[in-house]
């Protein structure tokens, strides 16, 4: 049975993908050149930025780890979103971004401006991420919220594998500045007029005949925040991404340290990424119709087996390798996903952004300890066998968090979610 909140209108199924599937295509394009693409490309300036500004690469890995924290400027973003309206900070948000690359393109090399630069995508480019691309989705989708979400969201991985290698041949012919002329172009030539013309809410569609105007109810943020399913949500989220973030960042050395080559390794990370676009949809094709505090449970015990996989097998054992690391990327492409059909399951539309987003940077400031916790556990250790077994532990942790979701019931127009 589809899963859904009682106090939205439900229009047939069939007709959601009629009305919406243009939003959703520009949205899914959109958020695809939107800041997250940098954190999927960024591998190909390393050597540049390190050669050119004089920093190891540990030095430059700490600065990235430091500018993962303007995700801070998330909730902001939410609360002008619900404020405002998802398409102005979009367009506002693509313009800045695309000026932003602009200026890594011609900043002096020096470690202040590299962080500062770092920490103007990582802020401001929250106005180009998930956060008003979901709330968008969420209010075109209802039957097929989960579905619809994964496709938009899946616009991340593919335009980083579209656009990964024209970044390589750039960036060794022209050098690390080119490439970031290139994220500018994507920004401002395709993700500004897609955002400016075409990626809006349902309800900011009314009055070009396009829509009938949906009713937005719903919790604000101090409600959200005083429920249960809001510190399950939390919770789970930092469960999570603590050994999802810190797992793909160790990746590659984690298993060349173990003698496996570096093409077997460079297999594993492409099984990682395919696996991620699986669980993406997978997911959202699963929300719309089973119980969907069973199927995030689900998908987060998995990378659990994953890691005890990992764990346990010769690294001779390429095809058990390679099912672990698939088992981790599944759960990685349904993560987001999860939290977006939850926050607009338990908490409407109303104030969506505002609390999607404290879930996000809750999110990303986790994945910042995760990276920092499997260098030190290998550092202490010498290896990642301690890290590999305490993010078995968190992953199944974060599944029975969203276990005790199915006891919660969902937002509804005469009642607010059941208070702690």
């Amino acid at each position: 049975m589809p899963s859904m909140s009682t106090n939205e209108p439900q229009p047939p199924a069939a007709q959601e993908w009629r009305r919406g599937w243009r939003v959703l295509a520009a949205s899914g394009l959109s958020v695809g050149c939107g800041a997250n693409l940098h954190y999927y490309v960024s591998t190909f300036f390393v050597k540049g930025i390190t050669a050119e500004f004089g920093v190891s690469r540990g030095e430059l890995a700490f600065i990235q780890a430091l500018a993962l924290w303007g995700v801070l400027a998330a909730p902001f973003i939410g609360y002008l979103i619900d404020k405002t309206g998802a398409n102005r900070v979009l367009t506002i948000g693509s313009l800045l971004l695309g000026i932003i690359y602009l200026g890594a393109a011609n900043m002096p090399a020096s470690l202040w401006a590299l962080l500062i630069v770092f920490l103007a995508i990582q802020s401001f480019g929250q106005a180009t991420a998930t956060v008003p691309h979901t709330r968008v989705i969420s209010s075109w989708f209802v039957r097929n919220r989960g579905m619809a979400l994964g496709i938009a969201i899946t616009g991340i991985p593919l335009m980083g594998a579209i656009v990964s290698p024209v970044m390589s041949i750039v960036i060794s012919s022209e050098g690390w500045r080119a490439g970031y002329y290139v994220l500018a172009l994507l920004a401002l030539l395709l993700a500004l007029p897609l955002n400016r013309f075409f990626v809006r809410e349902r309800n900011a569609a009314v009055g070009v005949g396009q829509v009938t105007a949906l009713p937005e109810v719903g919790n604000d943020l101090k409600t959200a925040v005083r429920s249960k399913p809001f510190w399950l949500l939390i919770a789970a989220m930092i469960l999570i991404n603590i050994p999802g973030g810190g797992f793909l960042n160790q990746l590659v050395p984690l298993l060349t340290d173990g003698g496996f080559e570096p093409v077997l390794a460079a297999l594993m990370v492409s099984i990682f990424s395919i696996a991620v676009i699986v669980g993406r949809l997978g997911s959202g094709f699963l929300l719309d119709r089973v119980s969907p505090a069973f199927v995030a449970a689900a998908f987060t015990f998995t990378p659990a087996i994953g890691m005890i996989l990992l764990l346990l097998s010769p690294l001779d054992s390429v095809l058990t390798i390679g099912l672990g690391v698939a088992l981790i990327g599944i759960q990685q492409g349904a993560e987001i996903d999860l939290l977006a059909f939850f926050t607009a399951r338990h908490f409407g539309l109303r104030r969506y952004a505002s609390i999607y987003a404290v879930g996000y940077a809750v999110a990303t400031i986790a994945t910042s300890f995760g990276v920092l916790g499997f260098g030190v556990t290998h550092d202490w250790t010498g290896s990642y066998d301690a890290a590999l077994v305490i993010c078995a532990i968190t992953f199944s942790l974060g599944g029975v968090c969203f276990l005790l979701l199915h006891k919660v019931r969902p937002f509804s127009a005469d009642g607010v979610a059941e208070q702690l």
